[in-house]
């Protein structure tokens, strides 16, 4: 199924729902990132596609922090009556609740997912001045310099820190002993 497509299905149902129940209220998509982020340009392509779809206002609300869980806490707290959407990744929601002692939100409980919206494609890149022209380079280099070599993310539980992780398990790199 296109993009487009399940943007328009998706229209409908809520165009229906909101039919049903009077004067079309608008419909908000909370997102866990500033303006501009990629899944915010995403959320705006949405909206104005289910606004031009359905006929009724869409509104997107960027609630930032703490890797998205302020945002998917805000829609899981909100009225269970379909105005409210969150667009954000796994580690906002499913990562954060597996890596957290504090469970204000289960996500398995509290959020129904609706479907899909993109699909993450990842790359590995370095400084050319590095000197690492391969992926076994890079892994070599940072098995003889333990802790010399590091990545950055979004922050700690983000899909980004948990991919880094992995491939730095999976290479066999050891990590820095950090000291403070």
């Amino acid at each position: 199924m296109s993009q487009r497509l399940g943007i328009l299905l998706l229209s409908l149902v809520l165009a229906g729902s909101a039919a049903a129940q009077g004067p079309a209220k608008p419909l908000k998509i909370i997102v866990g990132l500033p303006p501009s982020s990629s899944i915010d340009l995403i959320a705006r392509t949405i909206a104005e596609a289910m606004a031009q779809d359905s006929g009724r206002p869409v509104i997107v609300e960027n609630r930032t922090g703490a890797g998205g869980t302020i945002a998917s806490d805000a829609v899981a707290r909100s009225p269970a009556d379909g105005q409210t959407l969150f667009i954000g990744g796994l580690d906002a929601v499913v990562f954060a609740y597996l890596m957290s002692n504090r469970k204000p939100l289960d996500p398995f409980r509290d959020l129904a997912p609706v479907g899909r919206i993109t699909r993450d494609h990842w790359i590995l890149a370095v400084s050319a001045s590095l000197g690492a022209d391969s992926v076994s380079d890079l892994i070599a280099l940072a098995r003889s310099t333990p802790g010399g070599l590091t990545y950055a993310s979004v922050g700690n539980g983000s899909s980004v820190h948990l991919q880094g992780e992995r491939f730095r398990h999976a290479a066999g790199i050891i990590p820095a002993c950090r000291r403070h």
